[in-house]
């Protein structure tokens, strides 16, 4: 029995400002993890501890504590990252290369022009302009990771990641903040461009909130990649979009997918299914639809206050779509400690700093939370 995982034997996800050199963004033990400023490059990165020790657990058949997430979906039916990247590389990895950088997810900095609701200052710029709201938050004990020295990031993931070989990239996802305002956007796909070996079977993901639609040039340059990508993250449309992603109007991404359908790119979008969102997601799977853009699904794990599973099994059955993959998160036997009541005064809070009423954005939602109090 083994839990052999692409990620610890090619795979660093980079996505906090904090600059935490994790196997994939689902890891979420810090103990141990060096960060962007302890190294000069990511070359090497798994000959060495924690990375050799997690590749060994897995490869036991144990689960490290920092991979729980992926333990909790598989034995909740649903797809881990764990075997959405092996089965990318072949279910046994025989596109792998052991020891040379193949999947990548990294921010290149966190300059964002929104304040989304299941995100936080560490991966926001725009959360860290407002301290008194996120001084009231953590008195209602939202802690929010408050690390927001941007600049040096920025500049230490560009040093870094200019002494590391990417000729072996297969899979490259890049995130944010917004990462079409990323200042070393266009310099790190040139690297790209000029480094990988084969860049016909490099996937470049390119994870976007949809309201900046970037220059020319860096449109040119995606489109050199056969295989490039534009992920929308959308977790509803209309006003519910404009309450849980805050910060742009609805009107303004719709166009911008307009755009980008005549760019000749490969679109898609991925949803998070969260307390805000999960039972109207209908009109999100229609309008995608209409556009031929996938959709993905993924269940909201952390913060827990914003999880579906603190509801009972029973309401969230009741609220099945028809799409497998919605739909077996919202009926995974999942179930966490009931925190609605710190639900409710949440989003009363980012209600009155956003000048938005989710109870009827999405009335429905708001009076299952508070039936559900305990």
């Amino acid at each position: 029995m083994t839990n052999f995982c692409v990620h610890s034997l090619a795979g660093v996800s980079v996505v906090d400002s904090r600059g935490a050199l994790r196997p994939c963004c689902k890891y979420d033990n810090r103990d141990s993890i060096p960060t962007i400023f302890d190294v000069d490059t990511l070359d090497g990165l798994h000959r060495i501890k924690p990375y050799a020790d997690i590749k060994n657990n897995l490869n036991k058949g144990n689960w490290p504590r920092g991979c729980h997430r992926c333990q909790l979906s598989e034995q909740s039916n649903i797809q881990s990252r764990r075997q959405w990247t092996n089965k990318f590389y072949g279910d046994h990895g025989l596109i792998l290369k052991p020891g040379k950088i193949q999947d990548l997810e990294i921010a290149l900095d966190y300059t964002c022009n929104m304040r989304c609701q299941i995100c936080n200052p560490g991966a926001s710029s725009k959360w860290s302009t407002d301290k008194s709201l996120l001084n009231e938050l953590d008195t209602l004990g939202v802690k929010l990771d408050g690390h927001t020295d941007y600049r040096n990031y920025q500049d230490r993931m560009q040093y870094v990641l200019s002494n590391t070989d990417l000729s072996a990239a297969r899979h490259v996802k890049i995130e944010g903040g917004e990462p079409f305002y990323a200042k070393h956007l266009s310099w790190f796909v040139n690297k790209l461009r000029h480094e990988v070996l084969q860049p016909h079977l490099l996937f470049l993901n390119i994870t976007t909130n949809g309201s900046v639609y970037p220059e020319k040039k860096v449109i040119r340059q995606l489109q050199y990649f056969r295989n490039s990508c534009i992920s929308f993250s959308l977790d509803g449309t209309e006003k519910l979009a404009e309450a849980t992603r805050w910060g742009a109007k609805w009107e303004t991404i719709d166009e911008n997918i307009k755009k980008f359908t005549q760019t000749g790119i490969n679109l898609q979008a991925s949803c998070t299914v969260s307390i805000l969102n999960w039972n109207q997601l209908a009109p999100l799977i229609r309008y995608l639809k209409h556009r031929n853009i996938t959709l993905n699904f993924s269940e909201l794990t952390d913060p827990k206050h914003l999880s579906i599973y603190q509801l009972p099994l029973s309401v969230r059955k009741q609220f099945v779509t028809g799409n497998t993959s919605l739909d077996n998160i919202l009926t995974a036997d999942i179930t966490i400690d009931n925190q609605l009541s710190k639900t409710r005064d949440y989003i009363n809070i980012i209600d009155r700093y956003q000048k938005t009423d989710f109870s009827s954005v999405n009335k429905q939602a708001w009076e299952i939370i508070n039936a559900n109090i305990r």
